[in-house]
């Protein structure tokens, strides 16, 4: 394959290998290279990819496909619209993801199963007015088992496209019906047009959502509302976030909103500051949620003293650290 170098390791019954390839190769090329049990590890540098969507190989639960950077001090910029279908059994960690396309988002997952996307930095929706840094959607089904861990997600879109009020999101889970899925540990902040999270289907209350999504242990900051749960969906939890300063017309940590199954979303042990509602429900009647302990502070006695960035976010509050990305506190 061109722009790519093979190591090959031969087992007793097959070959795996670890491939690599550097800035000025063929990143999409590489990708569709790789075969189950396959490492490609990603030199630093920039890759300019524009928008690629890669046809990927299937991997397997004892053949995972790994795209990683080679070096974790100096993560390789992937700039573009990274559009990833049924990635099943692959992991991506270590890599920064750009949005450069106009209207489009950093990283697109369509469909596929027990997929992760770790340890990585995604951002740049800010620049191109897409809906979202992150889109997590269906392809010919909906994504199941996917893990999303360890990631920063940052600057989501401003509201600077026609028709866009309150519509940008840092991570928008957006597939329909069972998802089953788990966002845990990552930070998330500036989405001032819109929330850090969003879980639902488009502006469509009746249309499924992405249903049995977990949002667990995330650090999110400066957003409208931290996390956005719409429409008919059902099975989704939220437990131990820390969220930091909402700034919307009504400012909010979890805003159930139009929630139209009953059971559809729980809320427990998620703490709150800077805002004027820890969890919301304008719009939902009390049988289709469930809101536990959730502690809420304005009291600049409590504030979390975080610095703001991919690696700050460490809180220097005794009550805050017991919630968000680096809490050592299981829920």
């Amino acid at each position: 394959m061109t722009g790519a170098h093979d190591i090959d390791y031969v087992g007793a019954r097959d070959v795996t290998r670890t491939r690599r390839v550097s800035p000025g190769q063929d990143l999409k090329a590489a990708l569709e290279a790789l075969r189950p049990g396959d490492t490609l590890l990603v030199d630093p540098g920039t890759y300019a990819v524009g928008g690629i969507s890669p046809r990927l190989t299937r991997g397997s639960v004892s053949a995972r496909i790994v795209v990683r950077g080679t070096d974790p001090g100096q993560p390789p910029l992937i700039q573009g619209y990274l559009v990833l279908h049924d990635a099943d059994y692959w992991t991506f960690s270590g890599l920064r993801i750009q949005a450069t396309v106009p209207t489009k988002s950093a990283l697109f997952m369509s469909g596929g199963i027990h997929w992760v996307v770790a340890d990585s930095e995604i951002f740049g929706a800010s620049s191109t007015g897409s809906f979202a840094n992150v889109a997590i959607a269906d392809s010919t089904e909906p994504p199941n088992g996917w893990l999303f861990t360890q990631n920063c997600v940052h600057d989501a879109g401003r509201g600077t496209v026609a028709g866009h009020d309150d519509t940008d999101h840092n991570v928008y889970v957006m597939a329909t019906g069972s998802a089953p899925g788990v966002l845990s540990r990552n930070i998330l902040f500036n989405a001032t047009n819109g929330s850090n999270v969003k879980v639902g289907n488009g502006g469509n209350r009746t249309a499924p959502g992405a249903s049995n999504v977990k949002l667990e242990y995330n650090t999110t900051y400066n957003a409208h509302h931290q996390f956005l749960i719409f429409g008919s969906l059902s099975g989704v939890a939220l437990k131990g976030n820390l969220m930091i300063r909402s700034t919307g017309r009504t400012p909010v940590g979890i805003y159930f909103n139009d929630l139209s199954q009953a059971h559809a979303a729980t809320a427990a042990h998620d703490y709150g500051y800077l805002m004027g509602h820890n969890v919301w429900a304008p719009n939902s009647p009390s049988s289709t949620y469930a809101e536990g302990d959730n502690p809420l502070s304005n009291d600049p006695a409590h504030d979390p003293k975080i610095a703001v960035g991919c690696n700050g976010f460490r809180p220097r509050n005794a009550n805050a650290a017991r919630y968000g990305r680096h809490t050592t506190v299981s829920y």
